[in-house]
């Protein structure tokens, strides 16, 4: 049975009633606190009862489980015989007549919930399993979140081999023990098929887990930072090789930048010196103009004398100036229009000149030039006036020699006629 050399413990927790044959041992009420987690809610109230020795009593109905907030308890023939899970085929070869008489829907608790309803605990804390196929899901995840460091002693009714699915056998149970620093100080077969297994914390056990823990975590923290600083130097590495790639780009960059303004700058002394040209060709066009004008100006000029001549030549066949006059008009127009052609001549030639110089004017030259040929036109036409005028007046001035000479006879009407036509 029990070894009565344990120190009687200060908290005790039990996870699910064991049978009633260990009642001295679970309900003897020298605990200072009890706290009974009980997932069936009448055996939940039976435990106050079985309880009254006990100084402080807290009951939680409910089952540890994670992920459902109901799970079934499933009730077997077998006297005190349940479990959240189902029976497999080793427990009903023990067991041949065993048979399921029912299952309760009972509330769930999560572990972690459970976990931290256990607060102000009296050392030393006690702790007993009787949950058939979650003794070990629950010593992991009490180590998992750190309170099995705060348990002195565990008592777990197993099984002796796996009975259940998901559960574990007696040796597995004691080396989930052990690989947490829990020694086997006591053993009660007195069912051989489900033994009392009683585990006491082993402090130097405990520590040494802890450092190797400590130190598995170290080890692990130094692959990590080996693995950041081959990382790092390989990032190093890359950033040098990116410095430099860099750098070189940057070089490129700067002698391509250069070439650009090399580039610029002779596109900008190209463009100074076409604003050069531009301007000295608005300059000439300017000149062209002027010259243009002048030309239309003569032009009109000569338009006005001709039509003067055309008038003193018309007053002078009305008339009949002597033969001095006549001359001397003949001479002045003739003065005159080799005067005019002379000037149309240099004109002519400043506008070919022009016209060869700026061939973007040669559109509004065109129509000067129309002009020129009108106005030369119009001067050959004054010359072939005056070419039929100076017969004419040859004759008139041999009128007027013959009228000054009486004895001589008058040229015939037939050539002063001839010369008309």
């Amino acid at each position: 049975m029990h070894d009565i050399s344990l120190p009687a413990p200060g908290t005790l927790i039990i996870i699910g009633q064991p049978p009633a044959y260990l009642d001295d041992f679970c309900f003897s009420g020298q605990a200072e606190r009890t706290i009974v987690v009980e997932p069936d809610p009448m055996l939940a109230a039976e435990a106050e009862t079985r309880l009254g020795g006990a100084a402080e009593i807290q009951i939680i109905t409910a089952a540890p489980w994670d992920g459902k907030p109901q799970v079934e308890l499933k009730t077997f023939n077998f006297p005190g015989l349940r479990s959240l899970y189902s029976p497999n085929k080793r427990l009903k070869r023990l067991l041949p007549g065993l048979k399921e008489c029912g299952r309760i829907a009972v509330e769930s608790i999560a572990l972690k919930t459970l976990t931290e309803k256990f607060v102000d605990l009296r050392s030393p804390v006690h702790v007993m399993i009787h949950l058939p196929g979650s003794e070990c899901r629950i010593i992991d995840f009490w180590q998992k979140w750190g309170f099995l460091q705060e348990v002195d002693q565990l008592d777990i009714l197993c099984c002796a081999e796996a009975f259940f699915h998901q559960g574990e056998n007696v040796d597995e149970v004691q080396s989930v023990c052990a690989e947490n620093a829990f020694d086997l100080v006591s053993r009660i077969d007195d069912d051989p098929d489900w033994p009392m297994l009683t585990f006491r914390a082993c402090l130097e056990k405990r520590e040494l887990v802890a450092l190797r823990k400590e130190y598995s975590q170290l080890d692990i923290d130094l692959t990590a930072t080996k693995a950041g600083l081959e990382e790092q130097f390989k990032a190093r590495e890359s950033a040098q090789l990116q410095t430099a790639e860099a750098q070189g780009r940057a070089d490129e960059a700067e002698m391509a930048l250069e070439e650009l303004k090399v580039t610029l700058k002779a596109r900008e002394d190209a463009l100074s010196e076409a604003k050069v040209k531009e301007q000295a060709a608005q300059l000439e066009i300017a000149t062209v103009q002027r010259r243009a004008d002048e030309a239309e100006m003569t032009l009109e000029e000569l338009k006005v004398n001709l039509k003067a001549l055309e008038g003193a030549l018309a007053e002078a066949r009305e008339q009949s100036e002597t033969d001095s006059a006549i001359r001397s008009l003949i001479e002045q127009v003739q003065a005159d229009s080799t005067k005019r052609t002379k000037e149309l001549q240099s004109a002519n030639e400043e506008l070919s000149i022009a016209l060869r110089m700026q061939s973007v004017l040669q559109a509004d030259l065109s129509d000067l030039r129309s002009r020129f040929a009108e106005s030369e036109r119009q001067r050959r036409e004054q010359e072939k006036l005056l070419t039929k005028l100076t017969p004419r007046l040859q004759q008139a001035a041999e009128q007027l020699q013959y009228l000054s000479l009486p004895n001589e006879e008058p040229p015939a009407a037939e050539a002063f006629e001839g010369s008309k036509e």
